[in-house]
């Protein structure tokens, strides 16, 4: 009983995305560096557009909340998303990140465009 209960708490642990801890301001930058991986990904103009516009705004957000220049973080963060490849969109890591973007988003009142 023991063992199940230090394993589901270690899944807990490591399933929870990483801004745990972070400045507010990284972890937008997270999701601005997710976002623009993710439009790599999509084929559409029209949702690869608007999932860029999304990755702009983070970034903004990012930079107003630091005041600093984010752009090297958001770049390398994109590029650690689009090492892993499509297989991406199917990791734990992935829907936890994108769940706490939205989630984040709605907490501090960020307006999003409409989904395409």
């Amino acid at each position: 009983m023991r063992r199940l209960l230090l394993s589901a708490c270690a899944m807990l642990v490591t399933s929870a995305p990483a801004q745990a801890g972070q400045p507010i301001h990284t972890s937008m930058a997270e999701c601005a560096g997710l976002s623009f991986a993710i439009s790599d990904y999509i084929e559409t103009r029209e949702r690869r557009d608007f999932v860029i516009e999304v990755a702009n705004i983070w970034a903004d957000e990012a930079e107003k909340l630091s005041g600093e220049e984010m752009t090297d973080f958001i770049n390398e963060t994109a590029d650690r998303w689009s090492e892993k490849g499509r297989f991406m969109f199917v990791q734990e890591e992935f829907k936890d990140w994108t769940s706490y973007c939205g989630a984040l988003a709605r907490h501090r009142k960020i307006e999003m465009p409409k989904r395409p």
